[in-house]
């Protein structure tokens, strides 16, 4: 995904979202992994709780048209963080 068409979706949706605790309706879904977790496992979870879209890096979690697949998940959110900032600056 590009990043202007990702900074986009920032600016229609309500903020990020990474913990499936802490759904914000129509927030953008970060499926971040670790060592014990893999956030792609929360994807539908995320989208069923009210996020606008959930970005994930495994073909197999992507459900549907608000499903976004990219294996730069962490490059795409850091990306959209310093663009954001900025754009604050600005």
């Amino acid at each position: 995904m590009d990043i202007k068409e990702l900074h986009q979706l920032f600016i229609n949706s309500t903020g990020i979202c990474t913990d499936t605790r802490k759904v914000k309706l129509n927030a953008l879904f970060f499926a971040l992994k670790g060592d014990n977790f893999n956030g792609n496992k929360y994807a539908k979870n995320a989208v069923n709780e009210g996020c606008s879209f959930a970005i994930v890096d495994e073909k197999e979690y992507v459900l549907g048209d608000n499903y976004i697949e990219d294996n730069l998940i962490y490059l795409l959110l850091v990306s959209l963080v310093v663009m954001v900032k900025q754009l604050l600056k600005s």
